[in-house]
């Protein structure tokens, strides 16, 4: 569950953005109820996504014969799905944020600041998704195909230090990147 959990994390921010991006002229779209909305219905597709696994096997995670269509499921619903969505919404932003750059460039206006802000988030996204897809897809594949006893014992410790390895790398991005955070660590050096 928690692995449908973070990855449908990614989608509801890629939806949540692009909504308050290009809809930026709607305030619904940018509004703290829209954002609730979007993280109530990422922990509800993550919990019914999960559901399955309850059922064939109560969440305990035994590879039973009668489960062989769960390690597909799993790929497809826990990687897939969500490696569809978040690149469908991120290119989506991605072009819209281009476009309205060359429309404001082209009029002469300002606007700069808001375009590097707005590109910056959208690859800063990418980057902690992609990042987060290295770290779990070698676990997900050697689930799929049963082979943990195939795979040479330091590869295989290795993959099982890669998820929570990539989520640290992507906290600590976040954290770092996050501008009253990146204050708060500077004031702390300082003093």
């Amino acid at each position: 569950m928690a692995a449908c959990q973070l990855m449908y994390a990614h989608s509801v921010l890629a939806i949540s953005r692009f909504l308050a991006i290009v809809y930026a002229h709607k305030l619904i779209f940018r509004s703290n109820l829209c954002l609730w909305c979007c993280i109530i219905m990422g922990w509800v597709v993550a919990c019914l996504v999960a559901l399955p696994y309850l059922f064939v096997d109560g969440f305990l995670c035994f590879t039973s014969a009668e489960a062989t269509i769960l390690p597909y499921y799993t790929l497809i619903t826990i990687l897939f799905l969500p490696i569809i969505i978040v690149t469908i919404y991120n290119a989506r932003t991605l072009i819209f944020v281009r476009n309205s750059t060359r429309r404001v460039h082209a009029t002469g206006t300002g606007g700069q600041v808001s375009d590097k802000r707005d590109v910056f988030l959208v690859k800063l996204t990418i980057g902690t998704f992609i990042a987060f897809i290295v770290g779990w897809s070698p676990s997900l594949i050697i689930q799929l195909f049963n082979e943990s006893a195939s795979v040479p014992t330091i590869l295989n410790q290795c993959f099982l230090i890669l998820p929570p390895l990539t989520l640290l790398c992507d906290v600590l991005l976040l954290i770092f990147t996050n501008q009253p955070n990146l204050q708060i660590l500077m004031y702390h050096e300082s003093n």
